[in-house]
């Protein structure tokens, strides 16, 4: 069994099809961005698929960390109640955006690229989780949950959009569960798929789980 079978990637809409400039100037905007994880989907990457994908993209790595680094910042604020409040946080956004060398019109392009673009997905968990040293106990955590959640993503691709959301909400459930966000899950799964090391961690702790009843 090749490392490709081992992981899958869940995936979450993260901002509002409005884009960065719109995503906190309403209630509306907010429960998008924080709803969106409802549409999930599976993904599995090679190495050299992943080295494919980095040099067909548009995006360089450069980009991709840097709209990782924006995204972090703009998911933090606070949602405008207020016209006043919302046209303060689209100049924070702005603010945000510079700061990481992006304009608006790239960050959105990323962003609704990896809802459908499964390799540049990939690239973006992968960047979230840059320079981060997982603990056994966070890998653990996402053997638990890669149990419970794989199966569901295998479901995906036939699911209806009723079935999708009800998905979403079990992919969350059990990301919950093991006290996992969906950025470390996705930045597990990708790393995974090119660090032989991490790779072989996992398969290992995976083979000393306890097979399931029945």
């Amino acid at each position: 069994m090749t490392r490709s079978s081992l992981f899958t990637l869940a995936y979450a809409l993260m901002l509002g099809a409005a884009g960065p400039l719109a995503a906190c100037a309403s209630n509306a905007d907010s429960t998008a961005a924080a709803g969106g994880q409802s549409a999930l989907e599976a993904s599995t990457l090679d190495e050299s698929t992943a080295a494919q994908a980095s040099m067909a993209s548009p995006y360089s790595d450069t980009q991709i960390q840097s709209f990782v680094a924006a995204r972090s910042e703009i998911q933090t604020l606070t949602p405008g109640q207020t016209t006043e409040a919302q046209a303060a946080n689209q100049r924070r956004i702005g603010e945000i955006l510079q700061r990481n060398n992006l304009t608006p019109g790239v960050y959105n392009a990323i962003e609704t690229a990896a809802r459908t673009d499964q390799a540049l997905a990939n690239r973006v968990a992968a960047a979230s989780v840059s320079g981060t040293t997982f603990t056994d106990a966070q890998l653990q955590a996402f053997v638990a949950a890669s149990a419970q959640i794989d199966p569901l993503n295998r479901q995906i691709a036939t699911a209806t959009p009723e079935q999708r959301t009800q998905i979403g909400a079990q992919i969350r459930a059990a990301l919950s569960q093991h006290n996992l966000d969906i950025d470390t899950y996705n930045g597990i799964a990708a790393r995974a798929q090119t660090d032989q090391a991490l790779g072989q961690r996992i398969a290992q702790l995976r083979a000393a789980r306890p097979a399931p009843a029945g």
